[in-house]
């Protein structure tokens, strides 16, 4: 399996930097546990320009013996005077003796450091669980820590496993959105039941301004009906004057004659 890519399926954080340039000759950093060498990404070296992406394709697990050789769970980098710590793995030694990325490692049990080279030579004089002094520079100031050396397998063993506490805050605010969402829907309950209740005195509402509706329809159809009898009757009556006034007129003319 290809090193890199079992690294990022197993959590130890690799990360690839390019220089902001389309072109091959972009210098490119591997964060790993270290250089690329011997087909694999140990400790501290950068890789050159003259390599691309297709020599991340060739990088291989580490062997036996790479996987005996002394680290301190740092990644480090070649300043020109001083290593430099690019970055710190999971509960590695570098990471609980408080090494940050940017701080400078000046001094090895008092001793000057220059290189990543002379850095890694002196702890392969070392044994696995041993400790020793570092001097290292943050800012303008230089403090002295200890620091236990680990093989590379222990390194990436330990970097495998979450590191205690580190999805408190994640679990906090998660706990912290469910109890808001659980309120919100409790509101929206209670804004629920307050609605049905204005819906409930609306449709009442309806009912009666309908009952009242028909009752007045009711009535105008009545009066109307009244007042159309009433008609019907004084055309009756009327109608029947006249015919009495004709009657009347005929008698006389009768007598006439």
């Amino acid at each position: 399996m290809n090193y890199l890519k079992l690294a990022i399926h197993t959590g130890f954080g690799v990360a690839l930097v390019v220089a902001a340039t389309a072109t091959v000759e972009a210098q490119v950093f591997y964060q790993s546990p270290g250089v690329v060498q011997g087909g694999y990404v140990p400790q501290g070296v950068i890789v050159q320009p003259t390599q691309t992406f297709q020599d991340v394709q060739t990088i291989q697990e580490p062997t036996e013996e790479q996987l005996k050789q002394l680290r301190i769970g740092a990644n480090l980098y070649d300043s020109g005077s001083s290593p430099v710590v690019r970055s710190v793995f999971t509960n590695g030694p570098a990471q609980k003796a408080g090494l940050q990325s940017g701080d400078v490692i000046t001094k090895i049990n008092g001793e000057d450091s220059t290189t990543v080279a002379e850095f890694n030579s002196k702890l392969a004089a070392m044994s696995a669980g041993d400790s020793f002094t570092l001097t290292r520079r943050r800012g303008e100031e230089e403090t002295e820590v200890t620091v236990s050396v680990m093989t590379l397998a222990d390194v990436l063993k330990a970097s495998s496993v979450p590191e205690p506490g580190m999805f408190d805050s994640a679990i906090g605010q998660s706990k912290t959105r469910i109890t808001s969402i659980k309120q919100q829907i409790e509101n929206a309950k209670l804004d629920m039941a307050d609605l049905e209740k204005r819906l409930a005195a609306e449709e009442a509402e309806l009912a009666k301004l309908n009952e009242k509706a028909e009752a007045s329809a009711a009535e105008t159809k009545k009066m109307e009906a009244e007042k159309m009898e009433k008609k019907k009757m004084e055309a009756e009556k009327m109608e029947a004057k006249k015919m009495e006034g004709s009657d009347s007129k005929t008698v006389e003319g009768s007598l006439k004659k």
